[in-house]
């Protein structure tokens, strides 16, 4: 009986298959989540530069890390708002960077910060004087008698009296956020040939993934008109690690 007990190891050793499979999930069990590729995950800034007569002109960034632990892939773009549809008749591209991250080595690539060749940029601030900006923002806060909210109804804007005066609902602020990543990611050429995928999920647009932000107010130039809102939202996904913040126009209540 002690010699069939001593002996039993010596069957690892004759059987190699057994002893690597062993040796392989022990280094999964051990190395495995500190290793383990990140989830693809993207964020959405968006800024508020100027306004003219018919659009406000807002500065998106995009960053997003590709699936890898350290690598940040940035894109910037200028953005035309139409005031009154709400959507973005013209995006310019700005720049798209790539950050290997800090502990990047490469002897075919070494720097750190790899500016991406795009067919064409644009100058922000060259692109507003061209276009006829009259007034450089931050916006003015809409009036101190309105509000903004937000829930599974959407956007609402609400004075003093309780009244909704503008809003807008879920199901059209993605449509509208969606034809803009599209138009975005048209622009960006190097991105497209990185990364498929035009922008964070927008299934995140949620009554309990998103807050209201600033409330801003504009009007036509010289005061003429009724004017209107934008309003910032801010959404983030902590699953998947996605994260939006926006500004939408809310039209007038018809």
């Amino acid at each position: 009986m002690f010699c069939r007990m001593a002996f039993q190891p010596i069957q690892w050793l004759v059987r190699p298959a057994l002893l690597i499979s062993a040796i392989a999930a022990m280094t999964a069990l051990i190395s495995g989540p500190a290793s383990a590729t990140p989830p693809r995950s993207m964020q959405m800034d968006e800024t508020i530069l100027a306004q003219n007569a018919t659009h406000l002109f807002v500065l998106r960034r995009i960053d997003d890390n590709l699936g890898y632990h350290n690598t940040i892939l940035t894109d910037v773009q200028l953005i035309a708002r139409n005031l009154v549809t709400g959507r973005d008749d013209r995006i310019w591209p700005v720049m798209s960077v790539l950050d290997h991250g800090a502990d990047w080595q490469s002897y075919n690539e070494p720097a750190r910060l790899a500016l991406r060749e795009l067919p064409e940029t644009f100058e922000p601030f060259a692109v507003l004087r061209a276009e006829g900006v009259w007034r450089y923002l931050p916006a003015e806060r809409g009036p101190s008698n309105a509000s903004a909210s937000w829930s599974k109804n959407g956007l609402q804007v609400t004075g003093t009296d309780d009244a909704v005066s503008h809003a807008i609902d879920i199901a059209t602020i993605r449509e509208k956020l969606q034809s803009s990543l599209q138009q975005s990611h048209s622009v960006q050429s190097e991105r497209s040939a990185i990364n498929g995928d035009p922008g964070p999920d927008l299934a995140m647009i949620t009554a309990e993934l998103c807050w209201v932000g600033d409330l801003y107010g504009y009007a036509t130039p010289g005061g003429q008109g009724d004017g209107g809102y934008a309003v910032r939202l801010d959404c983030d996904d902590d699953l998947v690690g996605d994260a939006a913040s926006i500004y939408v126009i809310v039209p007038p209540v018809q």
